[in-house]
């Protein structure tokens, strides 16, 4: 996460006469031709003696560079451009009488000598010398990518008030790597840590953060607000702009790659909302296919499995959903279609089936195990050497995972495993293209893929010499780190070749 803090921020501008150091690139430009690649006096000296100059000239021109603080009391020469002299100089700083503890006033931005046909004052700067050192103090612990100037002394008896302004500053904020940056005066100065402020000051809405990472409770109106926090509502990752107000003053600030979630009083609004998007894009669909949409986002958007969030939302209700729009409304009618293509609709009867008493009926649950709840259960997949599987949802990531699960707890790698599905046009992440690909290569699946009117809504699996019709497709089985979740029960039923419908016989072996 970057933010951007902009403001227009007080600026003094003072002169004073004085023994200060201050920026003159050019000078030491010259400085460091002589210097080539010398760290220290002694070094700079045996470089200029075996140039042949003499000695005596040469402690004249260190005496120099030791009295402009190019040569420090321990010997060492300066790597910053920053040239010693006593006399008249404009210091330009960072000065707000409002806001105590701003950890940036008194901030030294520029420092430039004084020409006697500049000075347009003679008003007293209300600070005396002494507590104006003072008072630079309290800004030294912010770090100048290019140093201002260094002040050893001033010996005006007042300082003078030459101009007040205003200048236009930005704090850069990498979240992530915990780094601030003020930014005036084409020069940066970072402000350390024990100096920033809290992270929640910086929003308007309630910041959480766990694990090291920051969270923002954005309302829904806001994530529904696609021009001013874009992408918020379905990838729960925003950029946006925003005024705030601190305790450094009020900015205009810049948000880049925040994450978001759904305040807990509005999580089962976020995620109809979500599925109302997903409607309109998707048209008119099956009650099936509705309900897999519905599974589908819970699954995809990881920040709505938190714990807290999933008793908030309820599953899939093809009546209720229905009730919640008006005849007007597009989802409606989208919705209604769905009765017409509900595939269940009418009784089952016009396909003869002759159902084995062993059929299986593996429970729903939260805590399962892929060999125990499974495998053990269904011993026909268990020993499989031949595998086709007809699911018009086969051919998603989380099928895919379920079934290379299943498959790496068989008793051994089925020899054929064909998968006949509908292709699926979904952009994949990277990890999960790379997972799929990995998949095909590891249990050398051949994939049979076809347009999504050409799929059956039911699903069947031959299994060497003998067929299954099983109730969900594999994605409702959920992988997690050490156990699965089921999310439907599984149905599974032994049917004889003669009995399956015209439109299956083909796929059969």
């Amino acid at each position: 996460m970057q933010i951007v803090l902009k403001q227009n921020i007080n600026t003094e501008k003072i002169r004073f006469l004085g023994e200060v150091a201050y920026r003159d690139e050019n000078k030491f430009e010259v400085y460091k031709n002589i210097f080539k690649n010398t760290n220290s006096e002694y070094e700079l000296k045996e470089l200029l003696l075996k140039e042949g100059i003499k000695e005596t000239a040469i402690n004249e021109f260190c005496k120099t560079l030791r009295k402009q603080k190019i040569i420090d009391n321990e010997g060492a020469i300066s790597k910053e451009p920053l040239i010693g002299e006593y006399g008249e100089y404009f210091l330009t700083f960072i000065f707000d009488g409002n806001i105590r503890d701003l950890p940036y006033n008194f901030l030294p931005i520029r420092m430039d000598r004084s020409i006697q046909e500049e000075h347009t004052t003679n008003t007293s700067f209300h600070i005396s010398p002494k507590e104006f050192l003072s008072s630079l103090n309290r800004s030294k612990d912010l770090v100048a990518e290019k140093p201002v100037c260094s002040i050893f002394k001033i010996d005006s008896p007042t300082l003078i008030r030459e101009a007040h302004d205003e200048e236009n500053m930005a704090i850069n904020i990498d979240v992530n790597n915990d780094e601030w940056n003020l930014q005036i005066s084409d020069n940066s100065f970072r402000i350390p840590r024990e100096k920033q402020l809290a992270y929640h000051q910086l929003f308007n809405e309630e910041l959480i953060e766990e694990n090291s990472n920051y969270y923002l409770k954005l309302p829904l109106e806001k994530a529904k607000d696609k021009s001013k926090y874009k992408n918020a509502l379905l990838d729960f990752n925003t950029s946006f702009r925003e005024q705030i107000d601190t305790d450094w003053g009020k900015f205009d600030a810049e948000y880049k790659n925040v994450n978001v979630l759904p305040q807990e009083n509005e999580v089962n609004l976020w995620y109809n909302e979500i599925f109302n998007t997903t409607l309109k894009v998707e048209g008119y669909l099956s009650q099936e296919d509705l309900k897999f949409k519905w599974d589908e986002i819970l699954r995809d958007k990881e920040y709505l499995q938190r714990d807290e969030y999933k008793k908030k939302i309820k599953p899939f209700d093809y009546e209720k959903l229905i009730e919640r729009y008006l005849p007007k409304q597009e989802e409606y009618w989208l919705l209604q279609a769905a009765t017409d293509l509900n595939p269940y609709s009418q009784p089952l009867t016009k396909t003869k089936r002759n159902i084995d008493s062993g059929s299986i009926s593996i429970p729903k649950t939260d805590n399962g195990q892929i060999k125990d709840d499974i495998l053990d259960k269904w011993i026909e997949l268990y020993s499989a050497k031949r595998i086709t599987i007809i699911d018009p949802y086969a051919n998603n990531y989380y099928s895919l995972r379920a079934l290379g699960e299943l498959f790496s707890q068989m008793d051994s790698t089925p020899e054929e495993i064909v998968i006949v599905s509908q292709r699926d046009e979904k952009y994949y992440e990277e990890k999960q293209r790379k997972y799929i690909d990995y998949f095909k290569e590891k249990y050398n699946v051949k994939f049979d893929l076809h347009g999504k009117k050409e799929i059956p809504h039911d699903r069947y699996w031959f299994i060497d010499e003998k067929i299954f019709t099983v109730g969900v497709s594999p994605n409702e089985i959920w992988i997690r780190k050490d156990h699965i979740e089921i999310k439907q029960q599984i149905n599974i039923n032994r049917i004889e070749p003669e009995n399956l419908p015209a439109e299956i016989v083909k796929w059969s072996h």
